[in-house]
Formats: C-alpha cells, structure tokens, sequence
C-alpha cells in the first residue's frame, strides 16, 4: 500500500512537472487516473492528441490553458470540428474571452448561435449580438438564460420568427411578453408560447381554444394549465390530446371521464393506470377485454392490475386463461400485491409456482385462513414459515362461526367440515357427546362428496379439557388424505380420554391432565422446530371464541380498525353471490359503514394511516356497489 501511495505521487510530480515531454503526459493520461489527467490538462506542454482525449472531461482547464490558444492559431479547424460536434464546450463558464470573441464570427452558424447563448459571454459582447444583423447571434442570444428583462422585450419584437421563436422558449421571459407572442401569426411562436412554463393561466386559456393543433397539444402538455384550459380541450378528438389530459396533474375525475369518450386505445390504457379515474369509467374499460381478445387487451389489464383503486371485482377479469404463461405470470404478479385483491383471487394465485407471487400472497392482508392452510404446506419452506407465523399470529378476536363462514367461502361449502363441535354436561367433566359426524361415518361420505379436496378440524383447548384452565391456544389439524385420518388416532385419543377421565381417582385424574398438558406444549415445540409434512400440518392457533350473531362478534372487536375490516371482508363475501337490488343495497350500507369507522379513527392512532388509505379505496368499492346496485334495479 505505500509503494502504490508513493508511485501515485511521483507521477502526480512528472503530470505537474514544466519538463516532462508531451508523449510523457499522454502515457500518464492513459492511467485513467483523474487527479493526474486534471493535473495534465493544466500543464504547459499539452499535444493535440491530449487535448482530444481531455477536452470532453475537463473542458474548463484545456480551454484556460494556453498551450489551446497556440494549438488553435496552428490548426484553427481542429477546435471548430470539437465545438461543432460539442456546442456545451462554449458555454463552460471559464470559456476564455478571446475564443468568444473569435468563435462570434466563426463562419458556421451553430457556433456562433452557441456561442451567443453562453449566460458567461462578455457583456459588450451581448450587446453587439443583440444589435447584430446576422440571426444566428440573436437567435442565441434570444435563449440564453443571464439576459435582462430590457434585452428580452427587444427580442421579443424582432422582424424574425426564429427569433422570436427562440425567446418565447425562454423561461424567463415576463408573462405580458408571452401574452403578446401567444398572438403571433407563426403558429410555431404559440406553440412555443404554449409550451412555456413562465405562460400566465389566462394566456394559456386562450390558447387552449387555438386552430393549431400543435398550440393545443402543449396546453395540454403544460404543467401549469388550469382546470378551466383543460376542460376547453376534453373534447378534442386528438388522441395525444387526450392523453396529455389523463397524464396531467390537474385533471379531475369528471374530465377523465370526459376524456374516456375518446376511441384511442392509448387513452384507454392511460386511464386505466390514472389513479383519479372514477371507478365507473374503470368498470366500463374492463368491459372492453372480452370485446378485444387477450393480446389486444394485455396492455389495458395490466394498466388495471396495477391501479390501486381498481375494485376487487374487476381485479379478476386482468387475468386470462388464453394468455401466455410469461404474460400470466406479469400479471399475476400486479395482482398479488394489490390491496384490493379478494381472496378468491388470491387463492388461485397460491397454486402458481412464482415465488414471488407466493411472497406477495402469503403476507397480504386479504388473506383468509384457509389459503394460509393450502401455502403452509406449499414446497417452498420460507413460503412454508411465513404461513404458520401468520396462522399463529392471526388475531383472536375473530369468533369461530365467522371464521368457518369465511372458510366455506373460500373453498367452497363441502370443502370445511366441523366435525368437533360438542356439547357438554352441566359440570363439564363428564363423557362430550358429538354433534357432528363421528370418525367412522366421514370414510363413507367422503366417498360421496368425492370432490372434497381436504377438511379443516377445529378443537378448541375448551373443548378437551373442559375441566382445564383455558390455554393461549388451541390445535387445528389439517388433514389432505382422508385414508391417513384414522391412522393418526387424534381425534379417538381425545375421545377415549374423555370416556376415561370420569371413571379415575382424583389424584390420578389431576396427574393424568398435567401429563396431558406437558404432552401437549412439548408436541407444539416439536412441530415448530420441524418441517411441516406436506400431508397432515399440526399449528398452533389462537382460540376461536364461540358466537352465534354477527353483532356479538363485531362487538368483541375493541376498535374502529377492526370492526371496519371484519365488516369490509363480511361485505366482500357477500357481494360474491350477490344479484337482488337489496343484496347490493345491504352491501353498500356496510361499506358506508366501514369507511365511517375508519374516518374516526383519530391521528394519534398507529393505525391512523392505513385506515385512511382503507378508506379511499373502500371509497371506491362502494361506488362500484352502487353502479350495481342501479344495474340491479
């Protein structure tokens, strides 16, 4: 490392020395060392060939330095083929005075307008270019940035329309000059005009209403155009019109869905990406998939797969069987991490084979259990751990008859079965007699119900030891192969424990449940220290509080947040199968409902945030109900 230090100053010490020859220098150029090449291009002694190679990078220290000046007066054409391929060389700011002054009457005129518009250039200079009658100095001059307002307004008069042309570009022209130029005759000067950020709002009101098509264009183009501009031009039949209009900042819903009348297919797409287009217009651009075909329309559904306000039921029209599996995979992508998205949707999504669409479901917020459930036995193992962290993790206030509602949803109504749902004698210790089916009878239906692709068992901590203090959590067995359900005895363990426990000694019967009991958190932590087997998943998961009414179960809930999303997602169920006018009816006051208790939510709150972006988007969704809710009518 000191050798390396001590070498790079000895050449710093050769690229500054007087003495050092040309051929020297280059080789020290050629190191790629910037401190040295700078160091080289200040020295007295530099070659055309050095200058060549630098001039680009150091422009300022080859133009002061006067080995140039000599290198220039010996081959003038040399530097004239830089500046002409290079024009931001004569606007560096330690541009010598005497290369101005030469370069001025430089006979190509792309030098000398270059030169003119170096906001470094001599102020004697300026005013011979702006009393000059060669154009090209005062077209220059006319763009450069260090002019006075006096010397603007001259310009901005002159007989020539390209210079003219050149100072309604100017960003700092005042705006009652712009005014003027905005009723020039050349239509290139108001479009100029139009284009200009320093228009006033009036002026480009005006223009909004120009015969020039290119005028109108860049009104629609310009950040600074008013509401009341833009309306002049929702209309147009242009297409770049319209798209300008959808892209800009100003735009309100009711001028998008002005502009959605426009038959362009690029506005089409860019009003499906615009995050202020009215759910309405979103769902009459979703009708338009079936009617152009899945390549056509590939461009339009993913514009919607990645709006954020695109309602839920939409979401599942983006994704087309008749795709290509790269375009599927795009899409399915967009989908997976959109807030919106339903859990039916989400469901099909944990079948592909995308890890990162697997990332994206199994840590969205819409996901119901029964698709954790499909995704813990998933092959991915961090697919595998994020599932069971999230069905340990699930919040405990969901009562058990909103959850198997929701399970039934999900994967449909003979695909959850509760089997373990009992009743108990007065004193709570004696036999439990089963509601459901027993273990013997589920071999026999199943052979009937032959589509069921698996059951959810539920038992809760309370009913297996009745007697017991109530656990943190209960053990919910999921089993995908009814042939192995017998062979895993669990459910005959417990029910020849309770046959058992009434006939024992007390003291026995108190060792019995402790033995139990540590059985029980000793399997737990073995199963969370293992692989879960593809086949049968043991998890702990929160106690699912019994509840016979849905209003008993929103009144568990403890906050607005909550009750909003248990509403939202009971809301979401049912439109699923919804078709009456008073199903639709029913669902819109539940979402009026929910974005009222997330709007009280108050600031200090840490879900304060997330409840108001719930809010816009369930904004959204009711408006999408209320369309069918007319349709329904």
């Amino acid at each position: 490392m000191t050798t390396d230090h001590h070498d790079h100053q000895n050449f710093l010490t050769a690229a500054a020395a007087p003495e050092t020859e040309p051929q020297r220098l280059m080789e020290l150029v050629g190191m790629n060392d910037p401190e040295i090449s700078v160091t080289v291009a200040r020295h007295p002694r530099i070659s055309q060939e050095i200058i060549e190679n630098l001039l680009l990078l150091f422009p300022d220290e080859i133009l002061a330095n006067p080995a140039s000046a000599e290198i220039d007066r010996a081959n003038p054409e040399f530097f004239r083929q830089i500046f002409s391929q290079s024009e931001h060389l004569v606007k560096t700011a330690k541009f010598p005075t005497t290369w101005q002054n030469k370069l001025l009457q430089d006979p190509e005129p792309l030098i000398r307008s270059a030169i003119a518009a170096n906001p470094h250039l001599d102020t004697t200079a300026i005013q011979n270019c702006l009393h000059s009658e060669d154009r090209a100095l005062r077209q220059g001059l006319a763009e450069n940035s260090a002019l006075g307002l006096t010397d603007l307004e001259d310009l901005s008069y002159d007989p020539d329309p390209l210079v003219r042309l050149a100072i309604a570009k100017n960003q700092h022209l005042y705006p009652n000059a712009l005014e003027r130029l905005a009723q020039d005759a050349v239509a290139a000067v108001r479009a100029a005009v139009a284009g200009n950020g320093r228009t006033a709002p009036g002026t480009l009101l005006k223009l909004a209403q120009d015969p020039e098509l290119s005028v109108r264009r860049l009104v629609a183009a310009n950040p600074h155009s008013t509401k009341e501009a833009l309306a002049q031009l929702a209309m147009d039949p242009d297409p770049v019109i319209a798209e300008n209009l959808v892209n800009h900042s100003q735009s309100t819903a009711n001028l998008l869905a002005t502009v959605a009348q426009n038959p362009a297919w690029p506005v089409k797409v860019a009003l499906a990406s615009n995050i202020k287009t009215p759910v309405a217009t979103l769902i009459e651009l979703a009708e338009l998939i079936p009617r152009t075909g899945a390549v056509d329309s590939f461009s339009l559904r993913q514009a919607l797969a990645q709006n954020p306000n695109t309602p839920d039921f939409l979401l599942t029209r983006c994704l087309l069987q008749e795709d290509v599996p790269s375009r599927q995979e795009q899409i399915s992508l967009y989908l997976s991490h959109h807030l919106n998205a339903p859990d039916e949707l989400l469901d099909g999504l944990a079948d592909r084979d995308n890890v990162a669409i697997l990332e994206n479901v199994v840590n969205h917020p819409n996901l119901h259990h029964p698709t954790l459930v499909k995704l813990a036995s998933n092959k991915s193992w961090p697919i595998q751990q994020r599932a069971l962290q999230r069905i340990n993790t699930s919040p405990a206030g969901i009562d058990r008859q909103t959850y198997i509602a929701e399970a039934e949803a999900s994967i449909g109504p003979v695909g959850l079965t509760n089997s373990l749902i009992r009743e108990y004698p007065s004193d709570g210790i004696g036999s439990p007699r089963t509601v459901g089916d027993s273990l013997e009878e589920r071999p026999s239906r199943r052979s009937q119900e032959f589509s069921q692709s698996y059951e959810i068992t539920l038992l809760s901590a309370e009913e297996a030891y009745p007697s017991a203090p109530t656990p943190s959590s209960s053990f919910m067995v999921v089993d995908t192969n009814w042939g192995e359900i017998a062979q895993t005895g669990f459910s005959q363990l417990y029910d020849r424990t309770g046959e058992h426990l009434s006939a024992m000694h007390p003291l026995a019967l108190l060792l019995t449940m402790l033995t139990m009991l540590c059985l029980g958190m000793g399997l737990t932590l073995w199963v969370k220290s293992m692989p879960p087997d593809p086949k049968t998943i043991l998890v702990s998961t929160p106690a699912l509080v019994p509840s016979t009414s849905p209003k008993s179960a929103i009144s568990k809930i403890n906050s607005n947040y909550n009750q909003a999303i248990y509403i939202a997602n009971a809301a979401t169920i049912v439109s699923q199968s919804a078709v009456t006018s008073e199903d639709w009816q029913k669902i819109s006051n539940q979402w009026q409902l929910a974005i009222a208790l997330l709007e009280s939510v108050p600031p200090g709150d840490p879900k304060y945030i997330d409840a108001q972006s719930r809010a816009a988007n369930y904004r959204n969704i009711l408006t999408a109900s209320k369309i069918m809710l007319e349709k329904a009518k």
